[in-house]
């Protein structure tokens, strides 16, 4: 599996009228969105996986 940056992957505004409505407080997972969305984007941690890298070894070469 590799990470790609996803530019302007929010959360589809269905989905957030529909969490709102089933948990009027929130959720931690919500607060946590509400608070820290925007403050990093994906693109800022790209330089810490390398370009190109090993696969990992299978369970049999442990």
């Amino acid at each position: 599996m590799s990470i790609r940056p996803r530019p302007g992957a929010g959360v589809p505004e269905l989905t957030a009228r529909v969490a709102r409505a089933a948990n009027p407080a929130g959720t931690t997972a919500m607060q946590l969105r509400d608070r820290l969305d925007g403050l990093w984007e994906d693109g800022d941690f790209a330089g810490w996986r390398p370009a190109v890298s090993s696969p990992c070894p299978a369970h049999q070469d442990w």
